[in-house]
């Protein structure tokens, strides 16, 4: 799905629960998980801002899920039986979470740059590797543009000292986990190499090509690794902050971003249950 993000100001009511509240029946949902740390394109010394070369900084945010039970995980397993599904049933599922990403961006330089904003990741049971879908006996130079999952191409211009601040909207998550269902469980039987081209330049409501794959009965796992990346042509700042809404019991999965032995897998890439 490549819809760029629609431009916004975030409202400073908007602030996240601290890590105490989350254990509190008085926190509301939503509940708002901070960045890691903010993303910051810096140019080396001597580089004049607001050329042609783009510079970047990048993260990998992984939702604070909680481990299930051993009730809980056998519950998984029956479910799964129960349904006919040939993989498992996810933990944390699209009908456990809405998600949503809050950024701002700002021009730290007395010029205009151009910025990009793009997101990939994956979900509990692996990630959208760009590097699995490159032509082995091609150059570099000649590798597909694969898509992103969020994002665009397209330069924006910030005018200097410029804030520009935006989201990735819960109906945009919601549609990435499909995607990535696709990608990393169940791809079209003839997709291979196309298959992100396939899944993330239609948008399911619109069109269900590539989604044949998917099982009569599938639960959709929801997008929990979130691989952002910001790109500058000059010096610039990135924050962000993540929205989520239990549709259970607050708390239910959630957990603080600091508990010990948290369920989903924080390595830099998640290998998917399926490559091309």
């Amino acid at each position: 799905m490549t819809d760029y993000i629609g431009v916004m100001r975030i409202p400073t009511r908007w602030v996240s629960c601290s890590a105490l509240a989350l254990s509190l029946a008085g926190c509301n949902v939503p509940v708002f998980v901070d960045e890691n740390r903010p993303l910051e394109a810096l140019l080396p010394a001597g580089t004049m801002p607001g050329g042609d070369v783009m510079f970047s900084d990048s993260d990998l945010f992984v939702l604070p899920i909680r481990k299930p039970t051993s009730k809980e995980a056998q519950a998984l397993v029956d479910e799964q039986t129960k349904l006919g599904l040939p993989m498992p049933v996810p933990w944390v599922a699209a009908r456990d979470v809405d998600i949503e990403i809050l950024w701002t961006m700002k021009n730290l330089e007395s010029s205009p740059i151009g910025t990009r904003l793009m997101m990939n990741g994956g979900n509990e049971f692996g990630d959208y590797d760009k590097a699995l879908y490159n032509d082995p006996a091609a150059a570099a130079a000649d590798q597909p543009k694969l898509p992103d999952i969020m994002g665009t191409g397209a330069l924006v211009t910030l005018e200097a000292g410029a804030t520009r601040s935006g989201l990735f909207r819960e109906d945009q998550l919601r549609e990435a986990g499909l995607d990535l269902e696709v990608i990393t469980r169940y791809p079209p039987a003839n997709g291979g190499a196309n298959t992100p081209f396939i899944v993330l330049e239609r948008n399911s409501t619109a069109s269900s090509i590539g989604l044949d794959g998917i099982p009569k009965g599938d639960i959709t796992p929801a997008m929990v690794r979130l691989a952002i990346l910001f790109q500058s042509t000059g010096h610039a700042v990135l924050d962000y902050s993540v929205r989520v809404r239990e549709k259970g019991t607050p708390g239910d999965k959630l957990a603080q971003k600091i508990a010990p032995d948290l369920y989903v897998s924080t390595a830099a890439v998640l290998a998917p249950a399926v490559t091309p």
